[in-house]
């Protein structure tokens, strides 16, 4: 099993009161590009409400009104619910299917704001270049993508 996602510290935007990027999936182990997702965090100790924030770049996702994530709550974006489902259970908030496909080698994706200012924008890197280029040393199994998304 395995795969290459970002995870470890989310990807934080200038307020508290915004999501965060928690982990990227862009490249399954299975080879299965169907099982890619970008997990949210509200870090915030408030409901936030989602409408009209969108991820744009490699892949691109509308949230839709009335869509909300729970105070310390996360949830997936991803390639295909079935697949995904399948993979992780229903267990894990689910809310809605990207178009496109994330890279594996890399590339950009960017959290925009209902005002359409881009919030944060992430590259991604392979976590066993993270990890070397921090530590000079092979990642452990943590960091090469066995882990689940926050259910």
């Amino acid at each position: 099993m395995g795969g290459t996602a970002t995870s470890g510290a989310p990807v934080r935007s200038q307020s508290s009161a915004t999501p965060v990027i928690n982990e990227i999936m862009y490249h399954p182990a299975e080879e299965q590009d169907e099982l890619q997702f970008i997990e949210l965090h509200n870090p915030s100790s408030n409901k936030l409400d989602l409408a009209g924030w969108s991820i744009s770049g490699q892949v691109r996702f509308r949230f839709s009104w009335g869509t909300t994530m729970e105070p310390g709550g996360y949830a997936v974006i991803c390639r295909d619910i079935a697949a995904f489902r399948a993979r992780f259970g229903a267990d894990v908030k689910y809310l809605g299917t990207f178009e496109g496909r994330l890279g594996h080698s890399g590339g950009k994706i960017s959290l925009v704001d209902p005002g359409g200012r881009i919030v944060v924008s992430v590259a991604q890197i392979s976590c066993l270049s993270l990890y070397s280029l921090r530590t000079r040393q092979t990642p452990p199994t943590a960091h090469t993508g066995h882990r689940k998304p926050h259910s």
